[in-house]
Order: structure tokens, then C-alpha cells, then sequence
């Protein structure tokens, strides 16, 4: 009983960081970019979209911007 609960436990697990990286792939692939597609006013300044590229880690090459984003999504932001 408890080897299949860890069995389906840890096949949930490779599930779930399957969804999480094609989710973060496909997100890169996408023409465009992020910070243009969410602040799409034209009156923010350039600061500001600097600003939220950095807090976001856009602003890095992708393997830390995927890190991030596993350790963001682990804590549920």
C-alpha cells in the first residue's frame, strides 16, 4: 500500500515539474515580449518596465530565469 502511494506520490511530482517547464518553455517561445504583452500602457517609463524585467529575472540568461521560476512556483507566487 505505502510503496504505491510513494509510487503515484512521486509520478505526481514528475507531472506536475513536466506541466511547470513546458508551461515556461512555451512561454519563451511565444513571439513578443512579456514585459510589453502585461504593461501595455504607453505611458510607463522605461524605469519602471527596467524595474519589473529585474524583479521578474527577465533580465538573465534562461537558466536562471527558470530556476527562479520553479523556486517562485514552489512557493506559490
Amino acid at each position: 500500500m505505502w510503496t504505491l502511494l510513494r509510487r503515484r506520490f512521486f509520478d505526481a511530482l514528475i507531472v506536475v515539474w513536466l506541466v511547470a517547464t513546458l508551461s515556461f518553455v512555451l512561454l519563451h517561445l511565444a513571439p513578443g515580449d512579456p514585459v510589453s504583452a502585461v504593461l501595455t500602457d504607453a505611458r510607463i517609463a522605461p524605469a519602471v518596465r527596467a524595474q519589473w524585467r529585474t524583479h521578474n529575472a527577465l533580465d538573465q540568461p534562461i537558466a536562471p530565469q527558470y530556476i527562479t521560476y520553479v523556486s517562485r512556483l514552489a512557493r506559490g507566487d
